[in-house]
C-alpha cells in the first residue's frame, strides 16, 4: 500500500512539472497578435515627442523537437510626432512595404522550456530586422518555478544576463498562472551595449553612490495555461522605461518608454511548410550590434550609388566655404563623413584618384576621411604612403586624427604594426615618434577592458626598450618609456623598472631625464593597478639620495594613485624630517591643493591630505614660489553632475626665479566619467644658458682643461656637475595620451634655419620678405571632428537606443594681400631701402568659424531614426578689409578702411532642443521639431537702450557725439503668462555715430523652466545670444574711415586743428566763465566730490597699516569741516580769503597740480608731440568727424611728466579727454590723473603708487585710486562687480572685515615680510581686506643695489626695473671669518692661512671661472682664473691695492681695463677693484682688502659651487663639500675647498690627510680603533702645528680584535660613527730651500 501511495506522488510531481514548463507542440501551429509601441520625449505630456508603434501577426509552428518556425505576416508600421493629447498616429506605407519584403522570410529558433536558444535566419535579413524580431520572441523568454512564488534570477534575455525578479501568482478558479518578470538594467552581467569614444575618460568608482544618469527597467506580465503539451502563453504584456540625462537624473530627464503585448489568438494542427533555403545561425536571443555601429544618429540616408553622392557633397564643401565657412558646414561635413564609412575602399579610392590633384578637395578628402572608423582608413592610409602621395605634414596631421579615432580592434592592432616599419615613416623623425605613440595608444584603448593585454601586442613595444638599452641611446630610451606610459599595462612595468633608480643593482643607472620619464610612465598604469604603482613610487619618493626631479616625480605620480589615509599619512611624517626643501614643498603644495577638492573622485582624498596639511603647515606653509610647487582647482556641480578640475606644477632643481619644469592638466568630469582632454608640459632647463656668449670657448678649450685637470688633482674627491646642453623640451598630451614632444636646442635652430634657407633659396632674410611682397593668397578651411562619444543599448522591442554626441569644428581663413613698395626696387630689395620706401597694402582676409556640438537621445537605425537632439550652435564670422601705407623713415602710418554698407553677424550662438523623426523611405519630410512649443515665438518686445553718459545726480544731457557708453538694462523684458513659455528678449545696442557704426547685442533665452525648475530644463527649448554691427544713419554719407599714427618730424603740422580747437574752447570758456563770475565758485570747487567733500589728497594718501586709526582719522577730519571750507574761493570772500582758499586747494591735492603742464597755453605751443594718433570717419561733402589724440613731454626740463590729450572732431562738441602721468618730485611716487567730459571737466580719477618709509618695518608700495565724480553707468558696474568681491577674496584666502573707510578711494598697500613673502591690504569704501604670509616667485628688491653696496634710492620706481634684475642675481661674501653664502646661509669658520680655497666657481664642464681666496696676515688675497686670462688681487704691506693680469703687473693708472677680447673689465671703486666678466657667468668680484663680494649671472645659479655654496635654494645642504656629500659643521665645509699645493714654493704648509684616531673609543662597549672616511687638514711633516680648531668628522670604527689595517680602503667607504677631532689651521715651518 505504501508503495503504491509513493508511486502516485511522485507521477503528481512529475506531472504538475511538465504542465509549468513552458513550451510549444511542434506538430502545432500558434497563431499571436503582436503590437509595439515605443514614444521618445519627457515626463510632461504637453512637450513635443516622437515615435513609432508596429503591429504583426506572428504564426509560431513547430518543424522538429524544440525548433520553431517564426513567421511575420500583415506588419505595419506607423509614426508619431507631436503632443499626445492633440496629435495622432500616421501610417507609413513605404517603410511597411520594406519591413514586409524582409519580415516576409522565416526565422528559426530553439525553444527548451521556456528558454529561446540559437535564433536562424537566412543571410538577406538585415540585422535590425532581425532584431526586431528577436524583441517579439523576448515574450517567450521566462523561466517558471512552480515550487516558489517569489525568486530571483541572472537570466539571460534579449538586453543581456540581468537581475530579473519573479512573482507568481496561481489562480486556481481561471486554471491560469500569472507571472511578474522584472527586469532591472542597471545590474546587467552582460549587457547588450557598446561605448565608443570614451576609453580615455574612465568611470570614477564612486559615481553610483553620489547620482546616476540613467536608469531602465522592463515588466512583463503574463497569463500562462496549463495544457496537455505544457504551459501556454495566451496573453503577455511588457512595459519598459529607460531615462537619461546628462545632469543627475533627478533633475530631469529623457524618456524612452516602451509598450508591447503579445495575445494568443487561434492554435492549429496545421503544418508549416520547410522553407528551401538555407538558414544560417545568427546569433542567440541577445540582441546583435550591426549597421547601426556605423549609422551617425544625426543623418539617415540611402546608401545607393554612393561615389556620386560623395562627390556631390564634396563640392558642396569646397564651393560653400569659400572665402567664408558656411553656416550649414558642419552638416555637410558630417554626411560626408558617413558617406565616407558606409562606402567600401575601392569607393574611397576613386574619389581620391579623381579629386587629390585639386588642392581644396584634397584637403577636404584627407581631413574626412580619417573619421571612418573601421580598418578601411588604415588601408587607405597605407596605400598613401606607400605610393608617396601625402606629405609628411599631411601623414602627420592624418596619423594624429586616425589613430586616435578609429576602432581597436585585433585586424587594426595587425595592420598598425605595419607602420612602425614603414620607411616613409621612419625617415623622419617626427612621424616616427608620433607612430610609436599612436601604437601604444592603440594597445590602451584595445586593452582597456582586458585583464591582461596579448603580449604579441605588446611585442613592438617591449623590442623598443631593449634595442634603446643594447644601444644606450637615451632618446630612444625616452620614445620607449613614453610609448609604454601611453600603453598603461602593468605588464610592461618590469620593462619600465630597468630605468627607474635602485630597481637594477650593479647596472649603471641611465640618465636622469631617462629616469623621470621611467616615473612618469606609471601614470596611467596607475588606472588599472594603483597598488603595485604605490609599491614602487613610495620608495623613490622617500630616497634622499636621488635626484630633485625624480623624487617630484614620483610624488606627482603617487597622489594620482589616490593613496589611502594610511599611506598620506606616513608621507606626511616623511616630509617632517625632509631636508630637500624642492621636494617638501612640491609634496606638500600637492597636500594642500588636494585637501580643498571637491570632485567626487577625489573626496576620500582630500579628507586624508587635509589630515596631512594640519601635521605639515606649521612647517613648510610659509615657502616662497622659488621652490616647486604643485596647485590644484577643481568645480563640481552635483546637480548637473559635471565639473571641471586643473593642475598645475612648477618645477625647479635651483633657485632661480624661473622654474625649469611646468606642467599644466585639464580635467573634465561628465556623466559619471572623468578625463584629461589635455595636457601640456615645458622644460626650460639650460636654456637660460643659450643667451650666454660662448663664442671664445672652442679658441680656449686647453685652458679650460688645464684648469679642471688641477681641480681634481688639488680637491679631494672633487666633482663636477654634468655638462647641461642648451635645451628647450615641450609636450603635449591629448586625453591622456602623449601626441607629440619635441626637445629644441642649437641643432634645432639651425634646422630650422636651413629649412627657411631652402624655402626662400638663399640665406638673405629679405628674399622671405620679397616673397611677401609678392602677394599672399591663402584658403584654408580645417574641418575636425572633436568628439564622438556613443552609448548604444538594446530596448525590449528589439530596436536600439542610443545616447551620442557629437563635437564638430570647421575653421576657415581668407586672406588675399598685395604690397607695393614706391619707390620700386630695381636690383633687388635692400634693407635700407625698404627703410626709406613708401610701403602699401591692400588686404582682405575673413576668419570664420562654425562649431556644433549635437547630442541624441533616441532610436537610431538605418531604417528609421526617432528621438530628441539638442544642438548648440556657434558662428563666427570677422572680416578684415583696408589699405595700409607705412613709412618707417618718417614714422608714419595711414589705414583706411570701406565704411559699414551692411549688418555683420560678428558671432552667433544658438541653443535648441527638437524632437525628430526621420524614415529612411520618407527622407523628403522628415519630421524635426522645436520640443516645447512657442519656444520659437518672437513676440516679446525689443528694448533699445539709448547711450548715455551721465554722472549719478547729473541734470545735464548727454554731451552730442561724445564717446558713448552703453548702459545695459538687465531688469526690462517681456515677461508673460507664466502656464505657458514666454521667450524673453533682449535688444541692448550702443553707436558710434561719428563712424556710422552702431553694435547690438540680441538674446533670446525661452526654455522649460516655467514646466520643472530642474537643470535639464533649462536646455530645453529655443535659445540665442548675437553680436551684430551694423550701419547706422548720418547726417553725410561716410566715403571711408581713417587711421592715423604720426612719430616723425612732420607730426607737428597734424595738431594744428587740435590747437586751434583748444584755444577756441578756451576763449569760449573765458568768456563764459567771465559773465557768470559773481555766482561760480573758484577753481578750487573742482576739488570737490558729489556730495561735497573736500578732496584731502595729502592727509588721504597718509594712511597707516591700521584700517581702524585710518578710519577714525577720516572720520574726525570731516567733523571739523564747515560749510566755509566747504565751498572755497567765493566771488563774495575778500582778497585775503581767495587767497587763502586758493593756497588751501593746492594743498589739498597733494602734488597733482604738478601734473599739469607749466604753461598756461596750449602746450602744443611750446612743445611738439611725441606721437600723434587720429582716427576719423571722411563724409562725402569733406567733413571729417572722429578723435584726435597726442601725446607730449612736459615742456618743463625739470618734469618727467606726460600728458594725452584726446579731443573730438566735431563741429560744437567740446568733449575732451585729459591725462597726465609723471613722478612726484623729491619723493619715491609717481601720480597720474584721468579728466574727461566737456572741457575735461565733468569726470575726475586720481591714482598715486608711492612707496612709504617705515623706520620700525619693511617698505611697502601703496596703491590708491581716487575719484571726484564718474559716470552712472560706472558706478553702476562698479556695484556690481562689487557684490563678488568678499568671496573671490574669501577664496584667495584674504581676511575680511566691513567697515567705513574713506569714501570714493580704494587704496593698496604691499608690503614686504621677507625676500619672497608680502602682506597685502586692501580698502575699500565698505570693507578691508587683508592676508599676510602670501608667497611671491621673485626676489622682492628693498634697496637699489650700487656697485658696491646697497645704498637707498633716489628714486625707487625709476631703478625698479633694475631692482628686479639685481634680484635675480646670487651674492656671496666674505669679511674676516664672516661668510654670506649665495643662498644666504651666515656662517663663521676660521680661514686656514697661507692656502688658497675656492670661493666660488663654474661647477659645470664649461668651468667658466674660477676664484680663488687665500689669508694671511689678516689680509686677503684673490686669485680669478678664467679661459680669457687670469687676474690676481692683493693689498699690499702699506694697504696699496695690487693687481695682476695674466702675470704682468697691471698698474692702477691704467683703469679701466678691458682685455681685447672685451670680456673681461677691470676697475677701481671706492677703495677696492672690481672686475665684470658677464659673458661668463661672473657678473662682479669686488675685492677691498679685508672684504670679498662675488655676484653670478642669474643662468649661474644652481651650477656653482665652493664655498659660496651652489646658489640652488637648498640651504640644508648648504655645507656641500667637494664630493659632493655635506659636511657636519662649517668648519669641515671650509677645509674641504682648500687647494693642495705640495710644491716646494708654495706658502701653504697644510695638506688633507685620513687618519686614524690616536686613542681607542669604546663603541657598543668594544673597544674599537677608528678610521676617518673623510680627510682633515694635517700640517706637513715638517711643521709644527701653531693653531687647531675642533671640527667633527665622520669616522669608521672596528673592533681593536679584527685586526684590518688603517690602509684599507673598505674602511674609508663607510661611516658609522661622529667625532669632534682637532685640525689644523696654521703652521710654523722651517724655511725650504728650493733648487
Amino acid at each position: 500500500m505504501r508503495g503504491l501511495i509513493l508511486l502516485l506522488i511522485v507521477a503528481t510531481v512529475g506531472c504538475e512539472k511538465s504542465i509549468y514548463e513552458l513550451g510549444f507542440n511542434s506538430a502545432k501551429t500558434y497563431v499571436y497578435n503582436y503590437e509595439g509601441i515605443i514614444m521618445i520625449g519627457h515626463q510632461e505630456k504637453n512637450l513635443i515627442q516622437s515615435g513609432l508603434k508596429m503591429t504583426c501577426t506572428v504564426e509560431i509552428s513547430g518543424v522538429a523537437q524544440q525548433t520553431f518556425l517564426l513567421k511575420v505576416t500583415n506588419p505595419s508600421v506607423e509614426e508619431f510626432h507631436g503632443i499626445l493629447a492633440k496629435d495622432r498616429l500616421t501610417l507609413s506605407p513605404k517603410l511597411t512595404q520594406k519591413l514586409v519584403e524582409q519580415l516576409a522570410q522565416p526565422i528559426k529558433f530553439e525553444y527548451i522550456k521556456g528558454r529561446v536558444g540559437a535564433v536562424y535566419a537566412t543571410a538577406d535579413v538585415s540585422g535590425t530586422v532581425l532584431n526586431i524580431v528577436k524583441g517579439i520572441l523576448s515574450f517567450l523568454q521566462v523561466t517558471v518555478i512552480s515550487t516558489k512564488k517569489v525568486y530571483n534570477l541572472q537570466e539571460p534575455g534579449i538586453q543581456g544576463i540581468c537581475h530579473t525578479s519573479y512573482v507568481l501568482e496561481d489562480d486556481k478558479k481561471a486554471n491560469e498562472i500569472k507571472v511578474t518578470r522584472s527586469i532591472d538594467l542597471n545590474n546587467c552581467k552582460e549587457k547588450a551595449m557598446k561605448v565608443l569614444g570614451m576609453a580615455y575618460a574612465p568611470a570614477y568608482a564612486n559615481h553610483a553612490k553620489i547620482a546616476t544618469n540613467a536608469r531602465g527597467a522592463v515588466t512583463y506580465n503574463y497569463i500562462i495555461k496549463p495544457t496537455p503539451d505544457g504551459s501556454l502563453i495566451t496573453k503577455a504584456y511588457a512595459q519598459e522605461l529607460q531615462e537619461f540625462a546628462p545632469v543627475d537624473i533627478n533633475g530631469g530627464s529623457s524618456m524612452i518608454e516602451v509598450s508591447k503585448k503579445l495575445i494568443l489568438v487561434d492554435v492549429t494542427e496545421m503544418s508549416v511548410h520547410i522553407p528551401s533555403v538555407p538558414l544560417v545561425l545568427r546569433g542567440s536571443l541577445k540582441y546583435k550590434f550591426g549597421s547601426e555601429l556605423n549609422q551617425i544618429p544625426l543623418l539617415l540616408m540611402k546608401t545607393d550609388n554612393l561615389e556620386a553622392k560623395i562627390t556631390e557633397v564634396l563640392h558642396r564643401l569646397v564651393q560653400r566655404n569659400q572665402p567664408q565657412v558656411d553656416a550649414l558646414s558642419p552638416t555637410d561635413y558630417l554626411q560626408f563623413c558617413h558617406l565616407l564609412r558606409v562606402a567600401n575602399l575601392d569607393e574611397i579610392e576613386a574619389v581620391w584618384k579623381k579629386f587629390s590633384g585639386k588642392k581644396n578637395y584634397r584637403r577636404w578628402i584627407l581631413d574626412s576621411v580619417v573619421t571612418i572608423p573601421n580598418i578601411n582608413v588604415l588601408r587607405f592610409l597605407k596605400s598613401r604612403i606607400e605610393k608617396t602621395e601625402i606629405t609628411e605634414y599631411e601623414a602627420f596631421q592624418a596619423f594624429i586624427v586616425t589613430f586616435h579615432l578609429m576602432t581597436a580592434d585585433s585586424e587594426a592592432i595587425q595592420l598598425s604594426k605595419t607602420f612602425l616599419h614603414k620607411s616613409f615613416i621612419k625617415s623622419s623623425t617626427i612621424l616616427q615618434r608620433t607612430m610609436t605613440l599612436l601604437y601604444a595608444s592603440m594597445v590602451y584603448r584595445y586593452c582597456v577592458d582586458r585583464q591582461d593585454c596579448p603580449p604579441d601586442v605588446l611585442e613592438p613595444l617591449h623590442n623598443l626598450v631593449d634595442e634603446a638599452i643594447s644601444k644606450a641611446n637615451e632618446e630612444q630610451m625616452i620614445l620607449a618609456l613614453k610609448a609604454l606610459g601611453n600603453a598603461g599595462q602593468p605588464s610592461t612595468i618590469k620593462f619600465i623598472r630597468r630605468f627607474l633608480p635602485g630597481f637594477n643593482p650593479g647596472f649603471a643607472e641611465p640618465p636622469v631625464r631617462v629616469q623621470n620619464e621611467a616615473v612618469l610612465a606609471l601614470r596611467n598604469i596607475a588606472i588599472k593597478a594603483p597598488r603595485i604603482v604605490q609599491e614602487i613610487v613610495l620608495p623613490i619618493l622617500m630616497d634622499r639620495d636621488l635626484h630633485t626631479e625624480i623624487r617630484t616625480y614620483a610624488s606627482l605620480v603617487m597622489f594620482e594613485t589616490r593613496p589611502s589615509l594610511a599611506l598620506v599619512s606616513t608621507i606626511a611624517e616623511f616630509l617632517l624630517k625632509e631636508t630637500n626643501l624642492q621636494v617638501a614643498s612640491f609634496c606638500y603644495s600637492q597636500m594642500k591643493a588636494l585637501s580643498k577638492s571637491s570632485t567626487p573622485d577625489n573626496r576620500e582624498l582630500a579628507a586624508a591630505c587635509n589630515v596631512a596639511v594640519k601635521m605639515l603647515r606649521y612647517k613648510l606653509d610659509q615657502l616662497s614660489y622659488r621652490y616647486s610647487k604643485a596647485s590644484h582647482f577643481d568645480y563640481f556641480q552635483d546637480s548637473f553632475q559635471s565639473g571641471v578640475g586643473s593642475d598645475f606644477y612648477m618645477m625647479s632643481n635651483d633657485a632661480t626665479d624661473i622654474p625649469t619644469i611646468v606642467m599644466h592638466r585639464l580635467k573634465t568630469y561628465f556623466i559619471g566619467t572623468v578625463s584629461d582632454p589635455w595636457e601640456i608640459g615645458f622644460r626650460t632647463e639650460g636654456f637660460k644658458t643659450v643667451i650666454k656668449d660662448s663664442s671664445f670657448t672652442n679658441k680656449i678649450t686647453d685652458r679650460i682643461q688645464n684648469v679642471a685637470k688641477m681641480l681634481s688633482q688639488k680637491l679631494f674627491g672633487y666633482k663636477s656637475n654634468p655638462a647641461e646642453a642648451p635645451m628647450f623640451s615641450a609636450y603635449m598630451k591629448y586625453f591622456g595620451q602623449e601626441i607629440f614632444y619635441a626637445d629644441i636646442n642649437m641643432n634645432t635652430f639651425h634646422k630650422i634655419r636651413e629649412i627657411v634657407s631652402t624655402w626662400t633659396g638663399k640665406d638673405n632674410p629679405m628674399q622671405i620678405v620679397e616673397r611677401l611682397l609678392n602677394g599672399i593668397e591663402l584658403e584654408w578651411n580645417v574641418p575636425y571632428l572633436a568628439s564622438e562619444i556613443r552609448y548604444i543599448e538594446s530596448t525590449s522591442l528589439g530596436l536600439p537606443v542610443e545616447n551620442s554626441q557629437y563635437y564638430m569644428i570647421i575653421t576657415g581663413v581668407s586672406i588675399n594681400a598685395q604690397t607695393q613698395i614706391h619707390p620700386a626696387p630695381t636690383d633687388g630689395l635692400r634693407i635700407s631701402q625698404l627703410l626709406n620706401s613708401n610701403i602699401e597694402v591692400q588686404q582682405d582676409s575673413m576668419l570664420s568659424l562654425a562649431k556644433d556640438l549635437i547630442c541624441f537621445h533616441g532610436i537610431n537605425t538605418d531604417l528609421i531614426q526617432v528621438g530628441s537632439e539638442y544642438h548648440a550652435e556657434l558662428r563666427m564670422a570677422l572680416p578684415l578689409k583696408f589699405d595700409m601705407k607705412l613709412n618707417i623713415r618718417d614714422m608714419k602710418f595711414r589705414s583706411e578702411m570701406p565704411p559699414l554698407q551692411q549688418a555683420n553677424k560678428l558671432i552667433e550662438f544658438k541653443s535648441q532642443v527638437f524632437s525628430v523623426l526621420r524614415n529612411v523611405e520618407n527622407l523628403a519630410h522628415i519630421k524635426k521639431h522645436l520640443i516645447l512649443p512657442g519656444a520659437s515665438a518672437n513676440h516679446a518686445p525689443k528694448q533699445h537702450f539709448e547711450p548715455s553718459d551721465k554722472a549719478e545726480g547729473d541734470s545735464a544731457g548727454v554731451v552730442k557725439g561724445s564717446i558713448s557708453d552703453e548702459i545695459l538694462s538687465q531688469d526690462d523684458g517681456y515677461t508673460g503668462d507664466q502656464n505657458k513659455v514666454t521667450p524673453q528678449l533682449r535688444h541692448l545696442c550702443t553707436k558710434a555715430p561719428n563712424f556710422g557704426v552702431e553694435v547690438c547685442l540680441e538674446t533670446k533665452v525661452a526654455n522649460a523652466i516655467f514646466i520643472r525648475d530642474c537643470p535639464l530644463y533649462h536646455f530645453l527649448g529655443d535659445s540665442y545670444a548675437r553680436l551684430i554691427v551694423q550701419p547706422v544713419q548720418t547726417d553725410a554719407n561716410i566715403e571711408k574711415i581713417q587711421f592715423k599714427i604720426n612719430a616723425g618730424s612732420e607730426k607737428f603740422t597734424t595738431v594744428i586743428r587740435f590747437r586751434d580747437v583748444v584755444k577756441s574752447l578756451k576763449k569760449e570758456s573765458n568768456a563764459t566763465s567771465s559773465s557768470s563770475s559773481s555766482s561760480s565758485a573758484s577753481i578750487g570747487t573742482r576739488h570737490h566730490g558729489d556730495d561735497g567733500t573736500q578732496w584731502l589728497g595729502k592727509d588721504l594718501f597718509a594712511t597707516k597699516y591700521s584700517s581702524s586709526s585710518s578710519s577714525s582719522s577720516y572720520e574726525n577730519r570731516r567733523g571739523q569741516e564747515t560749510p566755509g571750507s566747504r565751498v572755497m574761493g567765493s566771488g563774495r570772500k575778500s582778497s585775503h580769503s581767495s587767497s587763502s582758499s586758493q593756497s588751501q586747494g593746492r594743498a589739498d591735492s597733494d602734488g597733482f597740480e604738478d601734473l599739469l603742464p607749466s604753461s598756461q597755453e596750449f602746450i602744443g605751443d611750446s612743445v611738439s608731440p611725441l606721437v600723434v594718433a587720429v582716427i576719423e570717419a571722411v563724409t562725402n561733402d569733406g567733413k571729417v568727424q572722429g578723435y584726435e589724440a597726442a601725446a607730449y613731454l612736459d615742456p618743463n626740463p625739470m618734469k618727467d611728466n606726460i600728458h594725452l590729450l584726446v579731443f573730438e572732431i566735431n563741429e560744437g562738441s567740446k568733449w575732451k579727454m585729459c591725462a597726465d602721468a609723471g613722478p612726484k618730485e623729491s619723493t619715491d611716487a609717481v601720480m597720474a590723473m584721468l579728466r574727461w567730459g566737456q572741457d575735461c571737466e565733468d569726470y575726475k580719477i586720481k591714482a598715486k603708487a608711492a612707496l612709504l618709509n617705515n623706520p620700525t618695518s619693511n617698505k611697502a608700495i601703496q596703491l590708491k585710486v581716487q575719484w571726484e565724480k564718474v559716470p552712472r553707468y560706472l558706478k553702476k558696474n562698479a556695484e556690481r562687480f562689487a557684490d563678488y568681491v568678499p568671496g573671490v577674496f574669501w577664496a584667495l584666502g584674504f581676511f575680511e572685515e566691513y567697515e567705513r573707510n574713506p569714501a570714493k578711494q580704494i587704496s593698496l598697500t604691499i608690503k614686504a615680510t621677507s625676500s619672497n613673502t608680502i602682506e597685502t591690504l586692501i580698502k575699500a569704501p565698505k570693507m578691508s581686506l587683508y592676508q599676510a604670509g602670501i608667497p611671491v616667485p621673485i626676489n622682492i628688491p628693498s634697496k637699489c643695489l650700487s656697485d658696491t653696496n646697497m645704498y637707498p634710492c633716489t628714486n625707487y620706481f625709476k631703478n625698479l626695473p633694475n631692482l628686479f634684475v639685481q634680484g635675480m642675481k646670487a651674492h656671496c661674501s666674505v669679511t674676516g671669518n664672516n661668510f654670506i653664502t649665495f643662498n644666504n646661509v651666515r656662517f663663521t669658520s676660521p680661514v686656514p692661512k697661507g692656502c688658497y680655497h675656492v670661493l666660488a666657481q663654474d661647477c659645470t664642464g664649461d668651468l667658466n671661472f674660477l676664484v680663488l681666496m687665500k689669508e694671511e696676515a689678516n689680509r686677503k688675497q684673490i686669485d680669478i682664473r678664467t679661459p680669457i686670462g687670469n687676474i690676481n688681487m692683493y693689498l699690499g704691506s702699506t694697504r696699496e691695492h695690487g693687481l695682476v693680469f695674466n702675470n704682468a703687473a697691471l698698474p692702477l693708472s691704467l683703469l679701466p681695463f678691458k682685455d681685447p677680447s672685451g670680456t673681461l673689465l677691470i676697475s677701481s671703486l671706492e677703495r677696492g677693484l672690481l672686475v665684470e666678466a658677464p659673458a661668463l657667468g661672473l657678473d662682479r668680484v669686488y675685492f677691498s682688502g679685508d672684504s670679498v663680494k662675488v655676484a653670478i649671472q642669474p643662468w649661474m645659479t644652481g651650477k656653482t659651487c665652493g664655498l659660496c655654496g651652489h646658489a640652488d635654494g637648498e640651504k640644508l645642504t648648504e655645507f656641500r663639500m667637494p664630493n659632493v656629500n655635506t659636511a657636519k659643521s662649517p668648519n669641515h665645509f671650509v677645509h674641504s675647498w682648500l687647494l693642495r699645493d705640495e710644491s716646494c714654493s708654495s706658502a701653504c704648509n697644510l695638506q688633507q690627510d685620513l687618519v686614524t684616531l690616536e686613542k681607542h673609543i669604546t663603541k657598543l662597549g668594544v673597544d674599537s680603533k677608528c678610521f676617518s672616511v673623510e680627510p682633515l687638514l694635517r700640517c706637513r711633516s715638517d711643521c709644527s702645528v701653531s693653531e687647531t680648531t675642533p671640527v667633527s668628522v665622520g669616522f669608521h670604527c672596528v673592533p681593536i680584535s679584527s685586526g684590518p689595517n688603517e690602509e684599507d680602503s673598505e674602511l674609508r667607504r663607510s661611516e658609522n660613527t661622529q667625532i669632534k677631532v682637532d685640525a689644523h689651521i696654521a703652521c710654523h715651518c722651517s724655511p725650504r730651500h728650493c733648487s
